[in-house]
């Protein structure tokens, strides 16, 4: 319930009160007049007030406008709330989408990203319930129930208490299977999170899935989950249902004893005509709010599986919830790590690493597979904390700096050419490219090559499809590099930027890089020779994660077993490394 304060706490802040205010009035004045209409109704009821209307025909086209009036009153309290609701809902969904972007990489990666955007669209969807009809009902009825309850107690008031019954009855039947249905809810939600997270995995590896036939395996996983949503579908319906049954044989027994109760008691002149008419509408007007009131309610509890969903990710610090130091300036490009270890959870990658990058220098990383290369980069990168040791980046403790400055300072290529799908100009002015100008992207294009295929289509303009699919691998990696040095960073890391590239593209990428070289520091994780050769210092990893040599090209084939062993199999077999 503490974890579910969160999203309520987020709702109550996100309402616009000045619509709240006026959907309120609004929803009084027409419960109000609502509350009327049995008055009237009952008045006549009596030969002289037919005989009035008879000479007075004019009151019946003043009680038309009356009730066209009162739902046009309605409709405009209906309104207000709704778009109160509306308000709220956009307003979760704005933190809620800017809280993930803003958490950190560690923990994002144990979310599948389907699972995250099934909260963002399943559960708020079930949330915008509660904001834009729930609410707004138990407002609306409760004026109802509170108006009409003065009604019948002036009227009769053992006859109202009698009427009152049904709503104990109601609640001992309804609380007990409200917590199963919430049970049950909570668990669909996770379902249907899972089926997305599943399906969108499958999308994304279906060349995989084809060239090993594994669709029937697929199809098999996929089944189970829909078979499970299946089943819990029934039991949600067989719950909802069995209440709904029992809920509405309880109104007609109320009712039934009711009508005998009130016949009873007109017979024995407790009550005349009118009262009679006018308190059984009355019933009828309260009994239909009452029971909105417990369905709202029951709604409530379903929804708490995706207000729980919602408040464990919102409960989760983002990257900027530390406390930092002033805005870092004047940064060098430096990097120092002092007995820096690290591990994913109880698996150890990275064990005491010591070495100095200074300003300006070209840096390799090389090693084993598992060696924590690409941990090395994260870690500078500040993707992920929790390491031992001292990191010291730009002339600061890597601690005191928060990510938005780090990253201001610090660019990173990543080894699978992540790009948009939008325009080459909208990939380049990306973030903190934003304010650059299209000469300064021109100039770029045309030292990373880009022009060269760009202007065979739209230039600048050229839409380059879902995820660069109209791209090949070297084309999205030139986009990569060239809106990395569009930034001018002080500090550039890349993680295996040739992994994927042609010949000819990889010499590109290199020949950039060495072109740079005396403008920013460069620290690559290399697995070509020529790479690694363009280099002031290679740092050797072994395979537990320790370092095993550090030094040029020349001083590591003599010193390094490791490197040896790298350098000889590129030179043999022409594999990567």
């Amino acid at each position: 319930m503490k974890r579910d304060q969160t999203v309520y706490n987020l709702l109550k802040e996100s309402i616009p009160h000045s619509k709240l205010i006026l959907g309120i009035i609004f929803s009084a004045l027409g419960s109000f007049l609502t509350l009327m209409i049995p008055q009237i109704i009952g008045q006549l009821a009596s030969s002289e007030a037919i005989e009035y209307l008879m000479d007075h025909k004019y009151i019946i086209g003043l009680i038309l406008l009356f009730i066209l009036v009162l739902y046009i009153i309605k409709t405009v309290a209906t309104y207000f709330l709704g778009t109160v609701g509306a308000t709220a809902i956009e307003n979760v969904q704005k933190t809620f989408s800017s809280h993930v972007i803003a958490l950190p990489i560690s923990v994002i990666e144990r979310y599948q990203p389907a699972n995250l955007s099934s909260r963002l669209t399943n559960d708020i969807v079930v949330i915008s319930k509660i904001a834009s009809v729930i609410i707004p009902d138990i407002i609306i009825n409760s004026v109802i129930v509170i108006g009409a309850l003065i009604f019948l107690f002036k009227i009769n008031l053992k006859l109202t208490l009698f009427v009152l019954l049904i709503v104990p009855i109601f609640l001992l039947v309804n609380l007990p299977v409200n917590k199963k249905l919430e049970n049950i809810y909570r668990n669909q939600q996770k379902l249907l999170g899972d089926i997305s997270g599943n399906f969108t995995q499958s999308i994304n590896n279906i060349k995989l899935i084809k060239s090993f036939n594994a669709q029937e395996d697929e199809k098999k996983r996929h089944f189970s989950y829909f078979n499970a949503l299946s089943n819990n579908m029934k039991r949600m319906v067989l719950v909802g249902a069995s209440l709904s049954s029992l809920s509405a044989a309880l109104i007609v027994y109320h009712l039934t004893f009711l009508v005998i109760y009130l016949s009873f008691t007109y017979y024995k002149g407790g009550l005349n005509i009118s009262d009679l008419i006018i308190f059984f509408m009355y019933v009828v007007q309260v009994i239909s709010p009452i029971l909105q009131l417990l369905n709202d309610f029951t709604e409530l509890f379903e929804a708490r599986g995706a207000i729980s969903r919602l408040s464990e990710i919102l409960d989760l610090n983002t990257e900027d919830d530390g406390i930092y130091k002033d805005h870092v300036t004047n940064m060098n490009s430096s990097i120092v790590f002092e007995n820096v270890s690290f591990s994913y959870g109880e698996s150890s990658i990275l064990n005491n690493l010591n070495f100095i990058i200074n300003n300006k220098e070209f840096v390799s990383i090389v090693g084993p597979s598992g060696s924590g290369k690409s941990t090395i980069l994260s870690l500078i990168y500040k993707f992920y904390g929790g390491y031992e040791g001292k990191i010291t980046v730009g002339g600061y403790d890597l601690e005191d700096i928060s990510p938005y400055d780090l990253r201001n300072n610090v660019s990173f290529i990543l080894q699978n050419n992540l790009v948009f799908s939008d325009t080459i100009r909208n990939n380049l002015k990306y973030g903190k490219n934003r304010d650059l100008d299209d000469d300064i992207l021109r100039e770029y294009a045309y030292l990373t090559t880009i022009d060269k295929f760009i202007d065979k289509y739209q230039g600048l303009d050229t839409v380059i499809g879902e995820e660069g699919i109209l791209l090949s691998e070297g084309q999205k990696q030139k986009i990569n590099v060239a809106r990395n040095l569009l930034s001018e960073p002080k500090i550039l890391l890349l993680d295996e930027p040739s992994s994927s590239l042609d010949v000819v593209s990889e010499s590109v990428i290199n020949d950039i890089l060495v072109s740079f070289k005396d403008k920013m520091t460069i620290v690559v994780v290399a697995h070509k020779i020529k790479t690694v050769m363009n280099s002031d210092k290679i740092i050797v990893l072994n395979s537990l994660g320790s370092i095993e040599a550090i030094g040029t090209h020349e001083f590591l084939i003599k010193n390094s077993p490791t490197y040896k062993q790298f350098y000889n199999m590129s030179l043999i077999q022409k594999k990567e490394f």
